[in-house]
């Protein structure tokens, strides 16, 4: 199963080899780690990596694995499902389509600030309502 989410930490050209997009996500995708992490976020909701959910009609008209791969994203994030609460549903968005109302280069201060607050901020308050749960006991 391929990994989505890359982070190369101790090579030093692993910055450039991220940013450096392939040509079918140049104008499509923001930030392709941010992207990689709402696809992760989808895999673990869906319970199922993307290619056993990816809707095969995108590769029948031809279209590429990466673009294919990009709109089943969108459809699953799209989609209304139990499995997702609405707080999780936005989070995902955020980081499939790098909405965080700054530019897409993670090295920006403001990104990173916006991404803390809206991701990482998000999550830990879906963690506290979730303990805050009942415990089934059947």
């Amino acid at each position: 199963m391929p990994s989505y989410m890359s982070v190369l930490v101790e090579a030093t050209d692993a910055l450039t080899k991220l940013e450096s997009t392939p040509p079918e996500y140049e104008y499509t995708i923001r930030n392709q780690v941010l992207f990689s992490l709402g696809v992760m976020f989808l895999e673990l909701t869906y319970q199922a990596p993307l290619q056993v959910v990816r809707d095969q009609a995108f590769l029948a008209r031809g279209q590429s694995l990466g673009l294919a791969n990009y709109y089943t994203a969108q459809r699953l994030a799209e989609r209304s499902n139990s499995r997702v609460s609405l707080p999780l549903k936005n989070i995902i968005k955020k980081c499939l389509h790098c909405d965080f109302g700054h530019s897409s280069d993670f090295k920006s201060p403001a990104l990173q600030e916006a991404f803390n607050r809206g991701v990482i901020g998000g999550l830990d308050k879906l963690e506290s309502v979730f303990r805050e749960l009942p415990l089934d006991d059947s």
